[in-house]
């Protein structure tokens, strides 16, 4: 039921307005919620859906592009997607506001999904649920 839901209601959520999204509510004994917590939370864990709110639009907008001069360096890796960040001297990435820097497309996707520095867990301002509702910002379209 969880699987039918939640796809419909990230869709409602990022379009914004005011949608109906129908749900029945059944009164359940202490132990009938007890399962229904425990399935849950088994789904979740198995779907891996994400456990964190992602970072905010307009501090994913603040990053700062910088350019790195990497001459006489040994290669830096993007720590997201495990590649070079540059194939020569000179390299522009996105830089955190721990200092840490990525590709920026790496970062940007990332930040989508979750609000902390995949190195250092830096917690960027968080987005919520209010944030989307009338907007047509969506945390899956920066």
């Amino acid at each position: 039921m969880i699987k039918a839901i939640y796809p419909r209601a990230v869709t409602l959520a990022c379009k914004g307005g005011n949608k109906v999204l129908p749900i029945l509510v059944k009164i359940c004994s202490q132990e009938e919620t007890d399962e229904l917590a425990a399935q849950v939370s088994n789904f979740l864990m198995q779907e891996r859906m994400p456990m964190t709110l992602p970072a905010s639009r307009s501090s994913v907008e603040a990053l700062e592009n910088v350019s790195l001069d990497l001459e006489g360096l040994d290669s830096m890796v993007c720590a997201i997607c495990f590649q070079d960040l540059s194939s020569g001297s000179q390299v522009v990435v996105s830089r955190m506001p721990c200092s840490h820097v990525f590709h920026e497309g790496c970062i940007v996707e990332w930040l989508k999904h979750n609000h902390l520095c995949p190195l250092c867990r830096f917690e960027m301002p968080m987005s919520s649920l209010s944030d989307y509702i009338g907007s047509t910002f969506c945390p899956h379209q920066i």
